[in-house]
């Protein structure tokens, strides 16, 4: 009888809703009661924090904050203060992956400080501007007509499409019907297989200036050809993007830089990786 009736005690929402609050109470008490050292105890507002209270208020509402509205954020400021040291006291912060990324991030930062350094004499920026020269040289560029005769065109229907620009007739009366562009100037290979499918650009002889060529297969069927003008890649003179490559030359060596400090900060760790081949199979 008596082993029946704990039982269905221990059974009820109600006792199951006091124990869990007790393990609550007990927790936030044990919290209270820790005992903290003196200094870890002090919690000091100073003048640096007060400016920079101030400043934030300014920067948004473009004025001083009044006494009242000083106090609020004084005390908010206070209990953030507060609620973060207790986080930090239970170890909260422990395997949060948003914290872990937010100080990666600032870590991050931190190694790449001043590591732009000066800009380079004649010398390194010359061997750094021949070294990537082809980050200074300009697309070639070509400019041509076309005559779209659609996906189905018969070897008659391309010749005589050919005898007819030859004999001078209007390209405008030639072809079918399309939405592509009957020229395209200035344009760049990635600009020109944009428009026409990739490999339109290789299969145009561009050094065959004012000559009708084809038939050149694009991914809407087949055209005609006529290259008007092309200019060839040209290296851009260091003279002419020396700022560009002073830049250019600080921030990868900036980026360097950062990358010695990081592995300088690694090697003050033994690192040991264990086994994981095996898990990679299962």
């Amino acid at each position: 009888m008596i082993k029946n009736t704990i039982l269905k005690l221990l059974r009820e929402p109600l006792l199951h809703f006091i124990f869990v609050g007790g393990l609550v109470f007990a927790t936030f008490a044990a919290l209270n009661e820790r005992p903290v050292k003196q200094q870890e105890n002090l919690l000091v507002v100073d003048n640096a924090d007060l400016v920079r209270i101030a400043e934030q208020f300014r920067a948004t509402w473009m004025r001083l904050p009044t006494q009242d509205e000083m106090a609020g954020m004084v005390d908010g400021f206070v209990q953030e203060e507060v609620l973060v040291r207790e986080a930090l006291a239970l170890g909260l912060d422990q395997d949060d992956a948003v914290i872990r990324q937010r100080l990666r991030q600032k870590m991050d930062f931190i190694t790449g400080v001043n590591t732009v350094g000066a800009p380079p004499d004649e010398a390194v920026l010359k061997a750094y501007y021949e070294a990537n020269s082809a980050d200074y040289t300009l697309d070639p560029i070509v400019t041509f007509e076309q005559i779209h005769l659609g996906t189905n065109a018969t070897d008659a229907q391309i010749s005589a499409v050919q005898d007819a620009v030859r004999n001078g007739q209007p390209t405008e009366e030639l072809g079918v019907p399309t939405l592509l562009p009957s020229t395209l100037r200035g344009s760049t290979r990635a600009n020109v297989d944009r428009s026409f499918g990739i490999g339109f650009y290789d299969a145009i002889d561009v050094t065959l200036l004012e000559l009708w060529q084809g038939p050149i297969m694009s991914s809407f069927g087949v055209h005609l050809v006529r290259v008007e003008s092309f200019e060839p890649t040209e290296t851009v003179p260091l003279e002419s993007i020396k700022e560009r490559v002073t830049q250019d030359w600080q921030t990868q060596n900036a980026e360097t830089e950062k990358a010695r400090n990081i592995q300088n900060l690694r090697a003050r760790y033994d690192v040991q990786v264990g086994d994981y081949s095996a898990m990679l199979t299962q």
